[in-house]
């Protein structure tokens, strides 16, 4: 095909904590003609999809509530929906074939499970996939999966872990470029931009967001998504005690709400706290709050040297190890010119650097400028595998069973891997000194 002198970019086809609805602002504000599309409605409701026909979101939709009855035993109509689904979806992405040249997927979304990819490859069409986190990051190292009320068995753990393993290895062969953030690429065998390079695109509201304390209160906000995975007993834990001592603060704890109840919630505190367990400086929710004025506290194990940039693409946040995190909390409640210092440096940094336009353009960069002009990160220097959402103890115990059971194979990491390395002195410290 014939190339354009403008592409037309394709964002999709499902959205990831806003992120995707965000590119396509970026991609509109620097005037790169961009489309976002989205075939399931999320449940925080960030934004509406560019549209697509009634009859292809039923379909969708209907196969959709297909599969999750079929994972409760009701496997009736599975086949039926999954084949229309697919029927539904050849217009769509024939219209996208000929419309798009940049199409560019979040997480492991695509038309037909990745099938099309050789298509859009064969046809000159560049291929950008962007990881946000547990949609590459080992199902072992993943917390929220030992979390979530499913007691998922280890045979599962490493199914899903070699699933992962599987379609990254498709992905890497047939994408132009893949960015991710490197404390959860482990999976990945080629050389990709890390994550913080890019940045979580994000709006930047106008006004004066500095909230007055006319109660003398101040009001902590904890927002998580997955309260156990967050951490969020741990932070209950530590407001618990600073109350019983005599501080003057309230926290408030909101979850399952949408995006714009959540937006309101910010403006209402005086910071935030993001959670315990993190791999990242500064996630999405943290983002929205820093960008409104409001510092995060964050918990987490990763050092700077993990995340893959210079420490100037480093987001401030009030970072602590997850045993500290009553100490983080502790420091902006006493300290209010602390507070205020973090709150204008996190809000300067997300206005200068994480802006939609700003982010869009960097990815733009990267698509259409030599490789060398940009930070690359290579899977085989990652050593961080505290993964996300767990204590070191927990992660410690089931590394071993999973050796103990599958074998050193099981996770899915060649011999050379510092990764590797990491695990394997763990279990090492658990005295099984024959691992090799």
């Amino acid at each position: 095909m014939k190339a354009r002198a403008i592409p037309r970019v394709l964002v999709g086809i499902g959205d990831i904590a806003g992120y995707g609805s965000g590119l396509k602002t970026g991609f509109d504000e620097i005037g790169i003609p961009c489309d976002f599309l989205e075939l399931a409605l999320h449940r925080f409701k960030y934004r509406d999809s560019a549209g697509f026909l009634p009859f292809q979101e039923f379909v969708w939709r209907m196969s959709g509530r297909i599969r999750v009855s079929s994972k409760t035993g009701c496997r009736s109509g599975l086949v039926f929906w999954s084949a229309a689904r697919a029927l539904a979806t050849l217009p769509l992405f024939w219209a996208c074939l000929l419309r798009y040249d940049i199409f560019i997927f979040l997480g492991r979304s695509s038309f037909f499970k990745l099938l099309e990819l050789p298509v859009l490859k064969l046809l000159g069409k560049k291929i950008v996939f962007i990881f946000l986190g547990s949609d590459i990051r080992p199902a072992y190292l993943n917390g929220r999966y030992f979390h979530d009320g499913q007691n998922r068995s280890l045979n599962w753990i490493i199914a899903e872990t070699l699933r992962q393993a599987r379609d990254v290895r498709w992905i890497e062969k047939w994408s132009h470029t893949i960015v991710a953030h490197p404390p959860t690429a482990h999976l990945l065998r080629k050389p990709f931009v890390p994550f913080l390079y890019l940045g979580i695109p994000t709006a930047i509201p106008a006004g004066d967001y500095n909230r007055k304390l006319s109660d003398g209160m101040i009001k902590i906000l904890h927002g998580p998504s997955a309260p156990e995975s967050k951490g969020s007993p741990e932070i209950r834990d530590a407001c618990r005690v600073f109350i019983e001592e005599g501080y003057p603060l309230r926290l408030v704890e909101l979850s399952g709400v949408s995006h714009d109840k959540m937006l309101e919630a910010i403006l209402e505190c005086d910071f935030v706290v993001d959670q315990v367990y993190s791999d990242t400086p500064l996630a999405g929710f943290a983002a929205e709050a820093a960008v409104r004025g409001r510092p995060a506290v964050i918990g987490g194990y990763f050092n700077t040297e993990d995340l893959g940039v210079p420490p100037s693409m480093i987001p401030p946040s009030m970072h602590v190890l997850p045993e500290d995190i009553k100490i983080g909390i502790e420091e902006l409640v006493s300290d209010p010119r602390k507070r205020q210092q973090l709150s204008e440096d996190s809000r300067q940094f997300v206005v200068s650097h994480w802006s939609p336009g700003k982010v869009a353009k960097r990815l733009y960069d990267i698509l259409c400028k030599p490789a060398e002009l940009f930070p690359i990160s290579r899977p085989e220097n990652i050593a961080y595998i505290d993964g996300y959402g767990q204590k070191r103890t927990d992660l410690t115990e089931r590394l071993v069973k999973i050796y103990n059971l599958y074998g050193i194979s099981s996770f899915c990491l060649p011999r050379n891997f510092k990764s590797l390395d990491a695990i394997k002195s763990i279990i090492r410290s658990t005295h099984c000194s024959d691992v090799s």
